[in-house]
C-alpha cells in the first residue's frame, strides 16, 4: 500500500470519527436524553476522542517520515528545524513614536536614524585634543 493511500484511509477514518462524535454530542445535549443514555455516550466520546488524537498523531507522524525520507536535502533539515522549534524567519516587532513597525526595511531605517543621532549627539558632546600632550 502507497502513502497516498494510507494518507487517505487515515483521513477516512478522522472524519468518519469526527461526524460520530458531533452526532454524539448533540445526543448527549439534547433534554430528553436519559442519564443511563448520557453516560453510554460519554464513554463512547472519550473513545472517540482517543481514537480521533490518535489519528491525527500517526497523519503528523507519517508527514513528517515523508519529508524525512524525501531526496531533497532542503526539506530534511527545514523539517529538522521545525521539529526543533527553530523558525526559519522571525517575526520582528518594534515601537516607535507609538506606532506599532513590523517592515524590516522600516525596523532598520528607526534603528539606524537612531544611532546616528546618538554618534552626533556623543560626538558634539566630546572635545577632541588634536595636539595632545
Amino acid at each position: 500500500m502507497n502513502q497516498y493511500n494510507y494518507e487517505y484511509i487515515i483521513d477516512q477514518n478522522l472524519e468518519k470519527n469526527k461526524k460520530r462524535r458531533k452526532r454524539l454530542k448533540k445526543e448527549f445535549n439534547n433534554p430528553h436524553c436519559s442519564p443511563d443514555r448520557k453516560l453510554i455516550i460519554f464513554n463512547e466520546i472519550t473513545k472517540l476522542n482517543k481514537r480521533i488524537k490518535g489519528c491525527i498523531t500517526l497523519a503528523r507522524k507519517n508527514q513528517i517520515r515523508t519529508k524525512l525520507d524525501g531526496k531533497n536535502p532542503k526539506s530534511f533539515w527545514n523539517t529538522i528545524s521545525k521539529l526543533e522549534g527553530k523558525s526559519k524567519q522571525s517575526d520582528i516587532q518594534l515601537e516607535h513614536e507609538n506606532n506599532e513597525l513590523t517592515d524590516e526595511k522600516q525596523i532598520a531605517e528607526v534603528f539606524a536614524d537612531f544611532f546616528l543621532h546618538k554618534v552626533e549627539m556623543l560626538s558634539n558632546q566630546t572635545i577632541m585634543d588634536r595636539n595632545p600632550i
